[in-house]
């Protein structure tokens, strides 16, 4: 891969993945109260989003 085809891939693949499993993740696992307060599951790869395949 080079960087441009990682981060493409990133953004169009991991990352909507991502934001799917953290919805269903907080739905499932916290009752509607919970969720009232705040409380989610939230899933980052930010040191994979901004890794450098140069180094």
């Amino acid at each position: 891969y080079t960087e441009d085809d990682w981060n493409s891939y990133y953004e169009s693949v991991l990352e909507p993945l991502a934001m799917q499993m953290s919805g269903e993740y907080t739905r499932k696992l916290f009752t509607r109260r919970e969720r009232g307060f705040g409380n989610r599951i939230i899933f980052e790869a930010s040191s994979l989003q901004y890794a450098s395949m140069q180094t």
